[in-house]
Parts: C-alpha cells; sequence; structure tokens
C-alpha cells in the first residue's frame, strides 16, 4: 500500500495509519457494494472517474468530486493492483444534513 502526506490530510489519518488501512474502511457501509462494483469495473477497464463519499478518520464525511482510479501495472504489463488520483481542488466536506451519499 502506498499514500502521501496530501492523502493522509484528506483521509485525516497519519501516513502510517493510512498505509495500513484497508481501503474499504474509508466507505460507509451502504457505499461498500458501489465501490467494489467501481474496483471490478476498474480492472476490467483499465481508468475509471468517479464521485463518492468517504469517511476520515474522525468520521467526517467528504465528498470525492472528480477521482481517477486506475490499475497499477509492471513493466512487463503484470496487474500490481489500484491507485487512485484525488485533486485536491474536488474535495469537499459533507454537510450532515445532506441526505444520502451519491452512488459513485
Amino acid at each position: 500500500n502506498y499514500a502521501n502526506v496530501a492523502a493522509a490530510r484528506v483521509f485525516g489519518r497519519d501516513l502510517q495509519d493510512l498505509v495500513g488501512l484497508d481501503s474499504t474502511g474509508s466507505a460507509e457501509k451502504q457505499e461498500r457494494a458501489a465501490r467494489g462494483r467501481l474496483l471490478g469495473d476498474c480492472v476490467v477497464h483499465g481508468k475509471r472517474t468517479y464521485s463518492a463519499v468517504r469517511l476520515n478518520g474522525a468520521g467526517e464525511r467528504f465528498r470525492i468530486v472528480s477521482g481517477i482510479l486506475f490499475n497499477v501495472v509492471d513493466l512487463y504489463g503484470v496487474y500490481r493492483g489500484q491507485a487512485t488520483l484525488i485533486d485536491l481542488d474536488q474535495i469537499e466536506m459533507v454537510d450532515e444534513t445532506e441526505g444520502e451519499p451519491e452512488e459513485p
């Protein structure tokens, strides 16, 4: 697993905690099925854009407005996992009075 300092700030965790965190832990329970479909779709197609609500370390909701999920392959074309590119200007805190989050 890999994360940078900017990602740690967005997810409200220290870098070591974020690197060790199963990424499912940042998705709300009702969002986990949609998240799983997004990951599977990306495996097939190589890249997907998405919007999703996630939870930071304090349990506060934030929206990734326009993330890019992509497959990571090595020099030999062997699939090694997935990564996300998030524009920090495209992060919005979610007001707790808002309705249920949108599916990605």
